[in-house]
């Protein structure tokens, strides 16, 4: 038998039993590597650590022709849309339990290639009958319980880390704090401005703290713990996640970027560090969302900041060979953690987003009635495909469109 005689027919099978047949291009597979790097001081080389694998993913390109390609290929879509597990019999790389994610894209080439619609999508391969445990899951409470835990972490860490110096050293230390939070709140400050009553309660504080950064050589813990809770105000605004990770996510980089090499001022830097990427997690259920797309968008953002941000610990804690007891790092894990599940979740309840071509010129406010149902989201439907004025009366044969459901 050669591997011709291996090859079966490409099946997908929807969650909710639906079968389909399909012609398709060159298939491949891709997988991702779960590995963690460590490196240390004056040993050449790195230690890998394997953690696994992610699972598998079976991009295709995939065809329905003839005299019944319209219907075939409106049932493939709506299989497509159906929520939950479907099973991808692939023609070379044997039966997977499957999920489509991403964009699913189908293009009817009317002209071109008459009686035949293509379709893009990416079937991922997941493991059935998993459910996280209780204590995982991300609600508000559970999200405010540990970034109360990451504070206290923050504050004891702080307060045992400073190395005592003299007078004109304490000095320095608290003018590196009071600039820090100077810088950091202009990042913040597109964030604050949105609500009135927060941008009132953020000066509140930050006043106080401001005073209260004479008492850090006394009270060192007590004056981090009320700079987190500055932080961590804008947390609590109703804005959009991208403008969340906009404010926090700068304000991160701008301290990351500093290039610190002070020991006592690496010290204040962790304490901003950890703080905001803290309040950043924080606020996501405060986050306005309104597609699918977003919370994934917001997830893969707030996933990229914590590596950077473990990178940027693991160089400077051991370049100057800072003590480190792994509480902070533990805290900000669980919460990131817990953070990403919510995001996860909130994502299939969140509208999914549909690309289209159109197969010939449509009214702007004649599709959006038809895709919506009425004309409520006409603004909505302008600002998603950023249509300018030319396309305000007339939609072309060819325009790619998305849309929410």
């Amino acid at each position: 038998m050669s591997w011709t005689d291996r090859i079966q027919t490409p099946t997908y099978i929807s969650p909710s039993g639906l079968r389909f047949e399909f012609q398709y291009e060159n298939v491949e597979m891709s997988v991702e590597k779960k590995t963690g790097e460590f490196v240390f001081p004056e040993i050449d080389g790195a230690f890998i650590q394997d953690l696994g694998r992610a699972g598998r993913r079976f991009p295709f390109n995939i065809f329905f022709s003839g005299s019944d390609y319209d219907t075939d290929s409106d049932s493939f879509f709506a299989a497509l849309e159906e929520k939950g597990i479907g099973t991808l019999e692939h023609p070379l790389y044997g039966t997977r339990k499957v999920v489509p994610t991403g964009t699913i894209t189908r293009r009817d080439d009317l002209i071109t290639a008459a009686n035949q619609a293509a379709f893009s999508v990416t079937f991922s391969e997941t493991i059935e009958n998993i459910t996280f445990p209780l204590s995982q899951v991300s609600t508000e409470s559970e999200l405010k319980e540990s970034f109360d835990n990451l504070k206290a972490s923050i504050s004891d860490q702080y307060a045992s880390s400073l190395v005592s110096g003299n007078a004109t050293d304490n000095e320095l230390l608290k003018l590196d704090l009071d600039q820090k939070e100077k810088s950091t709140s202009a990042f913040l400050e597109g964030l604050t401005k949105l609500n009135e009553n927060i941008k009132k309660s953020y000066t509140t504080i930050q006043e106080s703290f401001t005073n209260n950064i004479e008492n850090l050589t006394e009270e060192p813990g007590a004056v981090i713990d009320q700079l987190i809770t500055l932080l961590s105000t804008p947390s609590n605004i109703s804005a959009s996640a991208s403008a969340q990770i906009q404010g926090y996510g700068s304000a991160i980089d701008n301290i990351i970027n500093a290039g610190e090499t002070i020991y006592n001022n690496f010290v204040n830097s962790i304490a901003f560090v950890a703080g905001l990427f803290g309040s950043l997690n924080l606020s996501m259920p405060n986050a306005l969302f309104t597609n699918r797309p977003e919370a994934i968008s917001a997830s893969e953002s707030i996933i990229s900041l914590f590596e950077n941000i473990t990178t940027w610990l693991d160089d400077n804690i051991t370049a100057l060979e800072l003590p480190d007891t792994g509480e902070i790092y533990d805290s900000i894990l669980k919460l990131y953690s817990q953070t990403i599940i919510y995001l996860i979740d909130l994502s299939f309840d969140l509208p999914k987003e549909i690309i289209l071509t159109l197969r010939e010129d449509r009214q702007l406010i004649e599709l959006c009635a038809e895709l919506y149902g009425d004309l409520d989201k006409l603004d909505f439907f302008i600002q998603t495909n950023k249509l300018n004025s030319d396309l305000i009366e007339l939609l072309p044969m060819g325009t790619v469109i998305k849309y929410y459901e």
